[in-house]
């Protein structure tokens, strides 16, 4: 039984299909269905019967703040990990258990700001071999090249510089795993992996592929080598090394989670610089100012930051989470029963017209002079479960953003409204396509 106080919820209980309640129009597009409730009910708590289960959204930025940082204990991942956990193992991002906090003290300090100054050099380099190699007399699939050069650098940052045709023949592999993930969470009558049918059959290949891969470039990592991130898993500052196991699926976990959100974001923020003349105008003149233009030089880019922000407002590719009560729960007034899914949407919360102003415009200046992003920013989380490779992701996509303007002028071969879907992370439905030529004014990247 779907149990939930109408009387108290009142208005806030969405009605659905007396067996399915609300799956199918979840399932079948969930961005609008979650639009739809936030028009609808503006910043409330809406109760709905999705995959058998209570979920309660959450559409104000006060009740997900409280749900990830000021109450964060009382919840945990919702069943809608299951599916990652299959091909992710315990990693950092699905697991709940007593051991993630140790999980997380092991891996931070790869990525504190020290290490990221260590790496910068590598990463500029692998990202200047990739861009001179783009040809800007053919068409340009963005969403290709970004996938392939975001694979260059976490590949460059995990293990040092290795030979990517293995990696890059793991694309194929990816998809299918990504597919699975979705599917279970969208389907409650999805088959057990037990079962041997065909999509199990492929999914059971893609994970064995992926960890094949890994295992081998793991064996042939220089262990003594302190200029990845792997060393530093391999050699944690607190601790005891991570067994095998635990270390591959660390591995895959910040392969597979960095690699994709971060090319989805370089699509978004070059379609939306496309369709904004003026703003890549800007970018191209702060380039162009640069008195040093490397790896140091990209920091002093602070209007880029600005529109790489507010592409992740508009566009965030982690763009909704999902937990579990531990404990019963009031948030706002509403009672949240004990085992019931919250679900955040962070797109809706990007959007919300009492938090921004203007919500559906593309205007990065929202953030210029600001030290504190608003509250209702969370394109990387918030609080202990906050990505813990955001200062990472957001210089890697400074680096390719500023090398590929410094070098290319471009134009959207498909400059009409995208129309998103949201299989793991939120991507445009159709490829990018670009027209690149060079720029009359370069300046040569150091080799």
């Amino acid at each position: 039984m779907y149990r939930v106080n109408i009387n108290e919820l009142k208005s806030n209980f969405k009605k659905g299909h007396f067996f399915w309640g609300n799956t199918k129009e979840f399932a079948s597009g969930t961005l609008a269905f979650i639009q739809g409730l936030q028009k609808e009910y503006g910043d409330g708590i809406v109760a709905c019967k999705i995959a058998f289960k209570n979920f309660y959204f959450l559409l104000s930025t006060k009740s997900i703040v409280h749900v990830l940082q000021k109450n964060n204990k009382n919840y945990r991942r919702s069943f809608a990990y299951n599916g990652l956990r299959d091909f992710l193992g315990n990693g950092l991002l699905t697991n709940d258990s007593n051991t993630w906090v140790e999980q997380r003290r092991k891996i931070q300090p790869a990525f504190s700001k020290k290490e990221l100054q260590k790496m910068s050099a590598i990463m500029w380099q692998g990202i200047h071999k990739t861009i001179s190699e783009y040809n800007p007399n053919a068409a340009f699939n963005c969403t290709e090249q970004m996938n392939k050069i975001t694979m260059r650098v976490v590949s460059d940052a995990l293990f040092g510089a290795t030979d990517l045709k293995g990696l890059e023949a793991l694309n194929g592999a990816l998809y299918v795993l990504r597919k699975h993930a979705n599917d279970k969470l969208k389907n409650p009558l999805k088959a057990p992996l037990w079962v041997p049918n065909k999509a199990n059959k492929r999914f059971n290949k893609a994970k064995s592929e992926i960890k094949e891969v890994l295992s081998n470039i793991l064996s042939a990592t220089d262990a003594n080598n302190q200029d990845n991130l792997l060393y530093w898993l391999r050699n944690p500052a607190e601790g005891q090394p991570m067994p095998v196991a635990q270390l591959l699926d660390e591995l895959t976990t910040l392969f597979i989670a960095g690699q994709e959100t971060t090319a989805q974001s370089l699509c978004f923020t070059l379609y939306l610089l496309g369709r904004h003349p003026d703003a890549l105008k800007k970018v191209k003149t702060e380039l162009d100012g640069l008195a040093e233009f490397n790896e140091q030089g990209v920091h002093q880019l602070a209007y880029l930051s600005c529109v790489i922000k507010e592409s992740m407002r508009l566009y965030p590719p982690a763009w909704a989470m999902s937990r579990e009560v531990i404990e019963e729960d009031t948030i706002d007034g509403v009672t949240i029963p004990k085992g019931s899914v919250v679900f955040l949407s962070i797109y809706a919360m990007h959007r919300n017209p009492d938090t921004w102003e203007e919500p559906e415009a593309f205007k990065p200046e929202r953030f210029a002079g600001s030290k504190k992003d608003p509250e209702g920013y969370l394109p990387f989380g918030l609080g202990p479960r906050m990505c813990v490779g955001n200062h990472f992701a957001v210089l890697e996509m400074k680096m390719i953003l500023a090398q590929f303007l410094k070098k290319f002028e471009f134009e959207l071969k498909n400059p009409e409204p995208i129309e998103l879907i949201t299989p793991m992370t939120m991507s445009p439905k159709e490829d990018i396509w670009l027209q690149l030529n060079y720029r009359s004014i370069t300046s040569e990247v150091p080799q």
